[in-house]
């Protein structure tokens, strides 16, 4: 689970935040394994994070690259992202969905959660649709539009798009 809400601890560096809470078998903790497998996912997914640096020196699209290296350093399958676009700049989402790609193309489950209608429309192929805790559809993306959505989402007819005088 990636959260909308960083789960880092700011004075630790990329590679300690990402080993933190793994079981080890000594009592002194090696970090030089930990932080190339750190930098070859990194380097495998195109996240582009620098493994020694504090977190705190980090952009918060950076961060967010980190907690997606928590799931991937250890094993995970399906990654779950919540409104993992809401503090990242244009160029950065577009980063992050070419990851995502990887990802899916190498046979991660990727579960993207976002009340952003664009963009759950170009990196879904499936989308669900929730309302006051309930499921309310599960749709093919091709099948659907913006304003499809939309109505599922709120269950009515939504505009987009209002005349205001000048």
């Amino acid at each position: 689970m990636v959260h909308q809400h960083f789960r880092n601890i700011p004075t630790l560096s990329v590679t300690e935040n990402i080993v933190l809470g793994l079981a080890t078998e000594t009592l002194i903790l090696d970090l030089d394994e930990p932080a190339n497998r750190i930098t070859g996912l990194s380097d495998r997914y195109s996240l582009d994070i620098d493994r020694v640096s504090p977190l705190w020196h980090l952009s918060e699209g950076e961060q967010q690259r980190v907690e997606i290296l928590k799931p991937l350093y250890r094993n995970a399958s399906i990654l779950i992202l919540d409104e993992p676009t809401s503090v990242l700049t244009l160029a950065e989402i577009e980063g992050l969905f070419s990851s995502i790609e990887k990802m899916v193309v190498e046979g991660h489950g990727v579960v993207f959660i976002s009340h952003k209608l664009d963009e759950v429309l170009g990196i879904c192929d499936r989308i669900s649709i929730m309302r006051d805790g309930q499921t309310i559809a599960t749709v093919k993306t091709a099948s659907v539009t913006r304003e499809d959505l939309a109505c599922l989402m709120v269950g009515r007819e939504v505009v987009f798009r209002v005349g205001k005088p000048d």
